[in-house]
């Protein structure tokens, strides 16, 4: 009890010393970064204080810091979220049938893993808190379903997971070993796949042909590195180009502000709708844009599409804002 209390005091002394206070600081009440456009090895974007010493990172903000983050006066936020796109890119390209068979059908992917760990049917899988006697007992069945979907594509091993999550070595031993029992793929194919190509040419090569060359030395280090590669280079590639991009300079999109890009998601800022056109207009482009995103992503002699999921609300953080289907007027109106 004593070790949680100090974490969480820590975890506020953080929240205040490196978010809070820096707010503080802002005269206009606005909060800044400056984005490097080569600033991963994997081509997404990286943000920090800009040249004058102002703002901060901006792409690993904690929620109660996206929650003080407001739109103008007479704005609302809209947020474009790739959904669950670096999981949907290595069920794919494992591949892994029933990671990707969940996808498709439209499951709880999260519930899915959860049943697979605790060998439970995914329908009686509890998201309610204190369902699992894992870790402080406060988690529930869910939770380690979509952290193990979240941590473990990319090699991660059982004693950095267990730290990462404050759980005994032996239950983060316990949930690796069943997440790869349950989806045989991304070790038997997707790593092997990844391990081999680098053999062969020490490099991999995305969807889109970009390729980079792994100079490191040989060892698990490299192959961790070189796993996340093709998933967050796709996610990159088509949030840059088939989002940023589109809005930044294609004229229909001029009233839409880009607040922040966070690897497969984009923050804007739009005047709120007051007259029946202009909700229309806004489904309208809202729709360009998600068509943009869901473009088909070539792979192997298939292609797949990964689905793009629209927010809005008052506040930046997503568990504050509301899903819209853009095909409606009446979603963004209600």
């Amino acid at each position: 009890q004593e070790a949680k209390l100090l974490a969480e005091i820590k975890q506020l002394y953080k929240l205040n010393s490196t978010y809070y206070k820096l707010y503080k600081r802002m005269p206009d009440g606005r909060m800044r970064c400056s984005y490097n456009p080569v600033g991963s090895k994997n081509g997404r974007l990286s943000s920090s204080r800009n040249i004058f010493g102002e703002g901060s990172n901006l792409q690993n903000l904690p929620p109660p810091m996206k929650e003080a983050m407001l739109p103008d006066e007479g704005c609302f936020l809209i947020n474009i979220d790739l959904s669950q796109a670096e999981n949907r890119i290595v069920a794919v390209i494992a591949p892994e049938p029933l990671l990707e068979d969940a996808f498709i059908k439209g499951k709880d992917v999260h519930r899915r893993t959860a049943g697979l760990l605790f060998d439970k049917p995914e329908e009686e899988i509890s998201d309610e808190p204190g369902s699992s006697p894992l870790g402080d007992g406060t988690k529930s069945e869910r939770f380690w379903g979509k952290q193990c979907n979240h941590a473990l594509n990319y090699g991660l091993g059982y004693k950095k997971f267990s730290l990462r999550l404050e759980i005994p070595e032996s239950q983060g031993k316990m949930l690796v070993e069943r997440y790869h029992e349950a989806y045989p793929g991304i070790r038997n194919n997707f790593h092997r796949w990844v391990q081999e190509s680098l053999r062969a040419t020490r490099s991999i090569t995305d969807p889109f042909g970009k390729k980079r060359i792994f100079l490191e030395r040989w060892g698990d280090e490299l192959f961790k590195s070189a796993y996340s590669y093709v998933p967050q280079s796709t996610v990159a590639y088509i949030i840059n180009n088939w989002g940023l991009k589109k809005i930044y300079y294609e004229n229909p999109f001029r009233d839409y502000q880009i607040l922040n890009q966070v690897h497969d998601s984009i923050l804007m800022q739009h005047k709120i709708p007051k007259k029946p056109w202009e909700f229309q207009s806004l489904c309208i482009t809202l729709r360009m844009i998600v068509r943009s995103l869901e473009q088909p992503i070539p792979w192997q002699v298939r292609t797949f599409v990964i689905p793009a999921e629209v927010k809005i609300g008052l506040c930046g953080n997503e568990k504050k804002m509301f899903t819209i289907d853009t095909s409606s007027e009446d979603s963004i109106s209600r």
